[in-house]
């Protein structure tokens, strides 16, 4: 049986959507002491980025544990972003706040200070840290809204021979502990996706939510694009 995921995407905000459009050398960092949903949601962001003519690395402050190696792609995640590499944007994922990211983030104080961060969440209390936020209580897991996500930027979930669907499924089934929590999606009504500017709430009519927007300056796509680049972009 297969399910349209469409209605359900118009839950991610249009500016999340934009940004990993735009996005073409992308840092994919999932919390310290990682598990499925972190790995999976980080795995699949730089499978997105890929998709779609990128180039991507994922991380984490710890090495991957044993239990989760059955992921692929788990062998190359990393402790420390690859040296030289010029990141337009950190995509945290599955992170309650900044300080979950560990030691990673202290390591590499100045690339986090200079390059744009999206935070993909599904916890509630997470902090909105970031220059653009996308927090959905509503979700089961991060995996899930990373799901939605690859709907509206046209992947289909079969990409690499069922190499996104399964990293997403890690996720959604370690954090429901096998389906055995409920789930807000399909069929309940949901919770609407969080984000923040400058710290305020704010409705978004388009996609029930807004995102936080902040103008800055993207290092140079140098070795990392494999297209035209802005060297500019406007959240």
């Amino acid at each position: 049986m297969s399910i349209d995921l469409r209605p359900l995407a118009t839950a991610v905000p249009d500016a999340v959507v934009e940004r990993m459009r735009v996005a073409r050398c992308v840092l994919a960092i999932g919390h310290e002491s990682p598990d499925a949903d972190a790995l999976g949601a980080a795995i699949a962001i730089a499978l997105l980025v890929e998709a779609r003519g990128g180039r991507a690395t994922v991380a984490a402050s710890d090495a991957v544990p044993d239990l989760y190696r059955f992921l692929e792609g788990s062998d190359a995640v990393r402790t420390d972003p690859e040296p030289g590499v010029p990141y337009d944007l950190v995509v945290l994922c599955d992170c309650g706040d900044l300080s979950r990211a560990g030691a990673i983030r202290e390591r590499n104080a100045a690339l986090f200070a200079a390059t744009p961060l999206l935070t993909i969440d599904h916890h509630a209390s997470n902090d909105a840290s970031g220059d653009l936020v996308w927090i959905d209580p509503g979700a089961a897991a991060t995996c899930e809204m990373v799901a939605l996500l690859a709907t509206r930027l046209g992947v289909p979930l079969a990409l690499g021979q069922g190499r996104l669907a399964a990293a997403l499924a890690a996720g959604i089934v370690m954090d429901t502990a096998t389906f055995a929590h409920p789930m807000r999606r399909p069929g309940r009504s949901r919770s609407r996706p969080r984000s923040w500017r400058r710290g305020r709430r704010s409705p978004r009519s388009a996609a029930a939510s807004t995102a936080r927007s902040r103008t800055r300056s993207s290092p140079s796509s140098g070795g990392c694009s494999r297209g035209s680049s802005p060297t500019r972009t406007a959240w």
